[in-house]
């Protein structure tokens, strides 16, 4: 894992070189296990929290002592590790999430590992890692076998990904995966049986499936939708701090114009701050939108949770320039 996460990584840091306003969706698997027996609990507990390695080092993220112990275990070196906490770039990232009927896994007994569906569904997992890493989302990949059941998963998944919109959380995307019937995805590709897998919006022959058709109308039915109701997609890093200011200029003007300026004079004025102008700095203006308004967060979206949320999870944050 270390060696394709660094490639990664390094592949980042080539774009960037020429493109400083890149930004990057890696696709991740979104998991849960469900230790279903009190014996198992220690093995699901170390998964749940596995499964965030590869996320963690891409982003630069610490991980637990606990971790961190199993990474050295199994062959990461000091100064591996350090490599991901230096290249710090989740700035320019969207977190991808694949998310299957088989991403929830059950721990019943010694021998017995089965998948279990939908339990927690799209919602649950899809929060939590938000709540991980405070990135936008973006459903990278779907699909389910059948007419009807296909249909219905596609729905379902929709409909999971607008209330985690309603809720607050950035998702800017949704994936059915794939546009067309794949061969032998039934096996991961370990076998070569050279049999249709039949998860695509069209078959081979080029016919649209039940739930291409359901995608279709999803798409007519919110084409005019905005990608992020509650606000823009704004990642702004080191790259464009000129750019950062001027937009807290003109937040000013914003502030006076709607009035907003009296209830952060209200705010600040009833807390420890000790600041006199009535205009905050960017970083306090948008944290504090982001928690008295969802209207007004709309401002700059997102991105007035991260510095908030970074906070709160005791990470580096001295490096974001949020």
């Amino acid at each position: 894992m270390k060696h394709i996460v660094r490639a990664n990584v390094e592949a980042m840091l080539a774009v960037l070189d020429v493109r400083p306003d890149a930004l990057f969706i890696q696709s991740e698997s979104s998991e849960y296990t469900h230790g279903c027996h009190p014996d198992f609990a220690d093995e699901a507990e170390m998964l749940n929290e596995r499964k965030f390695l590869s996320l963690d080092l891409n982003y630069g993220r610490r991980v637990s002592s606990g971790m961190y112990e199993y990474l050295r275990d199994n062959g990461m070196s000091a100064a591996e590790y350090e490599f991901f906490l230096r290249h710090n770039l989740r700035e320019h990232c969207i977190l991808g999430n694949d998310y299957y009927a088989s991403n929830e896994l059950l721990l019943i007994d010694e021998t017995t590992r089965v998948y279990g569906g939908d339990i927690f569904s799209y919602y649950v997992l899809t929060k939590e890692y938000y709540e991980r890493f405070n990135l936008p989302v973006m459903n990278t990949e779907t699909n389910m076998t059948g007419g009807e059941n296909a249909v219905n998963w596609m729905w379902k998944i929709w409909a999971n990904i607008q209330r985690l919109r309603h809720d607050g959380v950035p998702v800017c995307g949704m994936t059915w995966y794939s546009l067309i019937d794949q061969i032998d995805w039934d096996t991961a590709l370990r076998e070569d049986n050279n049999r249709v897998h039949p998860v695509g919006l069209f078959d081979l022959d080029r016919q649209i499936r039940p739930v291409g058709e359901a995608y279709r109308k999803l798409i007519e039915q919110w084409s005019f939708t905005p990608l992020l109701p509650n606000g823009p997609l704004t990642l702004i890093g080191e790259w464009n701090v000129a750019a950062e200011q001027e937009k807290y200029e003109d937040s000013k003007k914003y502030f006076v114009r709607f009035g907003i300026d009296r209830l952060v004079r209200r705010f600040r004025f009833g807390t420890t701050t000790a600041a006199n102008d009535s205009i905050p700095a960017p970083g306090q203006a948008l944290r504090f939108i982001k928690r008295k308004s969802s209207r007004a967060n709309g401002v700059y979206g997102c991105r007035a949770d991260f510095g908030a949320r970074e906070r709160r999870n005791g990470d580096s944050f001295s490096r974001q320039k949020f």
